[in-house]
């Protein structure tokens, strides 16, 4: 019996050694079934599953570069930078490919609108074989329509589609850019014109959460509360707390008459984002719904100080001015924005006329200055800058420039464009003499 015991015991071990080993030998095979399975959701767009396969590579092995990388796309593409930081740190460190590291971080700073220091690499990254051109595009896409550089972004949009026409976003970024160009009384055609594209995102990929909130931003405008509820119900049922939904649920609150609803999504907008000036805007519209003008000023008034070309903030805070009694500085308001609108009414065509006649240093610069004037100032220091890149004595350029880098505190840059004028008139008065 003891023989047979030991036979036994023996056939046990080899069987376990041979389960251990199947199961390390399995580990590698499942981890890559993972990355593959991970990236080919990534092609899609699907997110969710995604991010599912990547948690599942990193608990084969929490030391995968590539899972650190692509889950650092995952969370890139979901807009939480603080983790595509994380992972790229995680990715770098455990040996993957620097240079690729790099240009994802490029990508997550044009994803928020930090669109500058990967600009000047655009056209380099564009025409080169990266195997990241749709996350290229889509991030360069996103950042110039955050910062209102519509002409890029329409030509980012141009480069996506010719390269990857398949892909189920690009309809859902035209039609965020028909919504964009629009003012801020959108009108009716625009509106159904980017319904439309966002619903051929959301027909060939269901799962693609941006469609929702963006159909319930449109349907909207639209005024099809009905819809717009769905779309904005659904998309918060799975982000509930997401600032740019419940702005849009709030102003749908608002529009129906339910105020005490209204009234907490904006708060709670505000609360998880306290600069988004869009939620403020709501929020003050809601007071003045709601004859509390004195409340609504409160709310606008410090967002007007730090965006004062913001027109439709400056509209709200004008009409809660003349209810509340202060006529003579809601007029002042009032003029200001009858003023911005004929001049912003000029700026398409004087564009294209920069764009046609790039070398002209006074066509780019007709351009900036009313931008400066009347627009967020960082859409006029391109215009600016290419003004005097054409000509670096521009005066009028150099002044604007050193006007609004002193606005900002950045004294440095104001005083090189202020030594620019002073030595370009001692060279003038010189050449004169």
């Amino acid at each position: 019996m003891a023989k047979k015991s030991k036979t036994k015991s023996r056939l046990l071990l080899s069987a376990v050694a041979l389960i251990v080993s199947a199961v390390i030998a399995w580990n590698p095979i499942n981890l890559q079934l993972q990355l593959t399975r991970a990236k080919a959701a990534l092609l899609i767009r699907d997110t969710d599953t995604a991010s599912e396969h990547l948690d599942n590579a990193l608990e084969i092995d929490p030391e995968s570069s590539e899972a650190h990388f692509f889950l650092a796309r995952t969370y890139r593409r979901l807009g939480d930078i603080d983790n595509v930081r994380r992972h790229l740190q995680f990715a770098q460190e455990l040996g993957f490919d620097p240079i690729r590291c790099r240009r994802e971080q490029t990508y997550a700073m044009a994803h928020i609108g930090v669109v500058g220091e990967g600009q000047s690499q655009l056209a380099q990254l564009l025409a080169s074989d990266t195997n990241d051109g749709m996350d290229l595009c889509e991030s360069f896409a996103r950042g110039f329509i955050t910062t209102k550089n519509h002409q890029m972004a329409d030509a980012v949009i141009e480069a996506w589609e010719r390269d990857y026409p398949n892909d189920p976003l690009i309809p859902l970024f035209r039609g965020r850019l028909h919504l964009a160009r629009a003012e801020s009384q959108t009108q009716r055609e625009v509106a159904q014109a980017a319904l439309k594209e966002f619903e051929i995102t959301y027909t060939k990929a269901p799962y693609i959460a941006e469609s929702w909130l963006f159909m319930g931003e449109a349907s909207l405008q639209l005024q099809d509360y009905e819809q717009a509820a769905e779309h904005l119900n659904r998309y918060l049922s799975k982000y509930p707390e997401h600032p740019v939904a419940l702005t849009y649920s709030g102003k749908l609150h608002r529009k129906t008459g339910d105020f005490g609803s209204a009234r907490q999504q904006l708060t709670q907008a505000l609360e998880l984002s306290p600069d988004y000036n869009v939620a403020s805007l709501e929020l003050g519209q809601l007071e003045l719904d709601s004859g509390n003008s004195e409340q609504a000023i409160a709310i606008l008034m410090p967002f007007h100080e730090t965006q004062p070309w913001n027109l439709d903030i400056r509209h709200s805070l004008a009409t809660a001015l003349q209810e509340s009694d202060q006529i003579e500085m809601a007029k002042v308001h009032f003029a200001y924005i009858k003023g911005a609108r004929i001049a912003m009414a000029q700026v398409p065509e004087l564009v294209k006329v920069a764009n046609a006649d790039s070398t002209n240093a006074d066509a780019q610069f007709a351009v900036g200055e009313i931008l400066m004037h009347y627009n967020d100032p960082a859409q006029s220091l391109m215009w600016l800058n290419r003004t005097i890149a054409l000509d670096a004595d521009h005066l009028s350029a150099n002044s604007l420039l050193a006007t609004y880098y002193d606005s900002i505190g950045n004294f440095g840059f104001a005083k090189q464009h202020r030594d620019r004028i002073t030595q370009s008139q001692e060279s003038e008065r010189t050449e004169s003499e």
